[in-house]
């Protein structure tokens, strides 16, 4: 598996988007645990939550899922109306 901190233009921030709108189907972060597998260095964003989502999580329980990975220090769930830049 190629992971892309092996690239010389490895991202260092990634915006990942949360949409998990079948939670019976799979566990609602395995997206974001891939990402954070492929880009081991890279600070990540899960944001639009509700924007993009119909799923059932609120931020709290992915904010909680995240510490219960030990990802906390890498992967922020900013709060609405936050600017990132």
């Amino acid at each position: 598996m190629i992971k892309y901190d092996s690239f010389p233009l490895a991202p260092k921030v990634i915006y990942e988007p949360f949409m998990n709108t079948n939670t019976k189907l799979r566990n609602p972060l395995v997206d974001i645990l891939k990402v954070c597998d492929y880009a081991a260095k890279a600070s990540i964003y899960i944001v639009h939550l509700e924007a993009a989502s119909h799923g059932t999580e609120s931020r709290a329980q992915i904010q909680n899922s995240i510490e219960q990975h030990n990802l906390s220090f890498r992967c922020v769930v900013p709060e609405d109306g936050t600017y990132l830049f």
